[in-house]
């Protein structure tokens, strides 16, 4: 269980634990809130909204370009590409596949299915990374995420809109999928 607003390097209890309860400053209602997930009574559903780091100054954004990795300066250490949790990780009592991930023109679909016994949320996170272009991009980029609430074997397709900066290639990323696409010039 970590009550707290900002990380602490907790990887000497991380590496053994079965699952971290992140639940931040929770305020007056935390404890019954954090209970419920505790007791099963709540099915969590939330991601971290940073990428979690495991050593001291190995903090890295989530959207880093590639020639960032290269640096490994006096506040830049090799750690930093290990973290502890990366952006995005989330647990839930029931588990979920993603399948059939396309892009046609600018729209990416992809199906979630709850493959669990107990129905739940699914936060859908797509990602995007530029190829080539006119600045360094980022090796990954949130574009787009969404909520899907789903009974245990039921399935949902997921729409997004994608946009780009410029012409050239793409990848489009969602769970461990990854499609790659092309806008013309």
């Amino acid at each position: 269980m970590l009550l707290e607003g900002r990380p602490r390097i907790i990887r000497d209890i991380a590496d053994s634990a079965k699952a971290i309860v992140m639940a931040y400053w929770p305020g007056m209602e935390g404890a019954e809130a954090i209970a419920d997930v505790l007791l099963g009574d709540a099915n969590p559903s939330g991601r971290l909204p940073f990428t979690y780091p495991r050593y001291p100054n190995a903090l890295l954004l989530d959207d880093h370009r590639y020639t960032e990795t290269l640096d490994t300066g006096f506040d830049r250490k090799p750690t930093a590409f290990n973290p502890q949790f990366a952006f995005g990780t989330g647990l839930s009592y029931t588990t979920f596949v993603y399948s059939d991930l396309g892009v046609d023109g600018l729209t990416a679909h992809v199906t979630v299915t709850n493959t669990g016994t107990r129905a739940g949320r699914d936060i859908v996170l797509l990602f995007t990374h530029q190829h080539y272009g006119s600045l360094p991009p980022a090796m990954r980029r949130l574009a787009g995420f969404t909520a899907v609430d789903l009974a245990p074997g039921a399935s949902k397709v997921i729409t997004f809109t994608l946009t780009v900066s410029e012409p050239g290639d793409y990848d489009v990323m969602v769970g461990t999928l990854t499609r790659t696409f092309i806008v013309g010039p």
